[in-house]
């Protein structure tokens, strides 16, 4: 992702999902859940890397050099996403 599309910043792949597991944002599909992900083809323990049914919730981080937490944003709607202006706004407050 970063070679495709010329980023000048570092981007989190996080696999096995142990980023989200230590931020506390991950949940585990029910069984019900498993069997609709599977019937269209969709096995996210192969997506994972894993044998878990895991999937992070939305989120969003602003996190400085320093480890400072800027900015958070976790929704268990997945069609709801952060308003980019936001982020831009947590970003700049971390470059002044």
């Amino acid at each position: 992702m970063i070679d495709k599309n010329a980023l000048t910043f570092e981007v989190l792949s996080d696999l096995q999902s142990h980023v989200a597991s230590d931020y506390g944002i991950t949940f585990t599909l029910a069984p019900a859940d498993q069997t609709l992900f599977l019937e269209v083809g969709n096995d996210l323990r192969r997506a994972n890397g894993d044998s878990r049914w895991v999937l992070p919730a939305p989120a969003t981080f602003v996190i400085a050099a320093d480890g400072t937490i800027h900015l958070a944003r976790v929704d268990s709607d997945y069609t709801t996403r952060i308003n980019p202006d936001e982020i831009l706004s947590a970003l700049g407050a971390i470059t002044t």
